[in-house]
Order: C-alpha cells, then sequence, then structure tokens
C-alpha cells in the first residue's frame, strides 16, 4: 500500500532533494579549484563555480548580506580584494587550503548567528571575520594568479554571480530552513577543511 503524497508535502521535499543532487554532483569535483588559476574570462568565470570552497563561500557571503545589510557584502570583498594582492605580493600563509574550507564554515557559524539574533550582531570583529574569510580565498588567487586581466575580470563577474544569487535566494526559503542551511553550511566548511588536509 503506498500513501498518498500532497502537492504541498511534495514542495516541502523539493529543497532537500535539490541539496542531495547538488552535493551529488559537487562530490565529483576536487575538494578546491585552487592552482588553476590560468586561462581565459570563461575561465575565470566557471572558477568559482566550479570549486566547492568557493561556491559555498560567495553563496554564504551573499546570505550575510540578506541577514544583515550590504556591510557585511562590502567587508568580504574588501577582504577578498586586500587578500588577492597580497597574494600577487607573494604573501603566504601556511595550511591555507584547510583554512579557506574552515573559512566556509565560519560563514556558515555567522549566518546562524544572525538568524538567531534577528540580524542584529555587532559589525565590528564580525566583519572582521567575514573579511578574514574572504581574504583567504584572495590570497590564494594572488600567488595562484598566473592568468590574465580576463581570467581576472571573469572570476570577479563569477564571484559577484553567487554573491548575488545568496543575496537574492536566501530570503525566499522558508523560516525553518535558512538555520539548516546555515548549518549546512558550516558542516560542507568542515568536510572542505578535512579534505584540504589528506
Amino acid at each position: 500500500m503506498t500513501l498518498p503524497i500532497s502537492p504541498l508535502s511534495r514542495r516541502g521535499l523539493l529543497l532537500p532533494a535539490l541539496a542531495g543532487i547538488g552535493c551529488a554532483a559537487l562530490s565529483a569535483l576536487p575538494a578546491q579549484a585552487h592552482g588553476q588559476a590560468a586561462g581565459d574570462a570563461a575561465a575565470g568565470l566557471l572558477h568559482p563555480l566550479l570549486g566547492p570552497d568557493h561556491l559555498l563561500l560567495w553563496l554564504g557571503l551573499g546570505a550575510l548580506g540578506s541577514k544583515a545589510g550590504h556591510r557585511w557584502l562590502l567587508w568580504g570583498g574588501a577582504g577578498g580584494a586586500l587578500g588577492g594582492v597580497l597574494g600577487s605580493l607573494g604573501v603566504t600563509l601556511p595550511l591555507a587550503e584547510p583554512l579557506a574550507g574552515l573559512a566556509v564554515a565560519v560563514l556558515g557559524l555567522l549566518l546562524l548567528l544572525l538568524i538567531s539574533r534577528g540580524g542584529t550582531v555587532a559589525a565590528l570583529p564580525l566583519g572582521g571575520l567575514v573579511a578574514g574569510s574572504c581574504a583567504i580565498h584572495g590570497l590564494l588567487h594572488g600567488a595562484e594568479g598566473s592568468g590574465g586581466a580576463g581570467w581576472w575580470l571573469g572570476l570577479l563577474l563569477g564571484s559577484v554571480v553567487l554573491v548575488a544569487t545568496g543575496r537574492v535566494a536566501f530570503p525566499l526559503l522558508a523560516r525553518h530552513w535558512q538555520p539548516r542551511l546555515a548549518l549546512g553550511l558550516a558542516a560542507a566548511g568542515l568536510v572542505l577543511t578535512g579534505l584540504a588536509l589528506n
């Protein structure tokens, strides 16, 4: 005997089904997209989409912006740009790849904090965490950046599209899904950290 599934409960299964499909697709990709910073604008555009750490970091930053305002996007953008400049100047960071995964976990936990406090938290210390998380990714790109100006412009465009997607899509989720997604983001960051340590 099969139980009928109402249209309302089918809709409730959509997000978990899409999340499962997305996780399955991401598991086929390398854990990190670093070390591939070369090519044209199309390669730069695809770069943040093909690295799970990039994809999750920028979507998470957009979600943070949706909960607490544009200043969080500015913190993240400034951190990413500063990291990129420092990386291109030769600054390195020990264990940068595991830290890139940990940065995703930090954004997930900050998002969870913002949700639990209704979007009001002390901006300066937490904004510094957001900037630092994005700076780690920028540092990795600056250090590996053998791509030309087209690649960098493509990377910027791809990153902006992901942040905007997170900014627009996160508030559309049902309220009970928002903390679950934030917790999932933190867990995914820890998984990426573990994969980078192996």
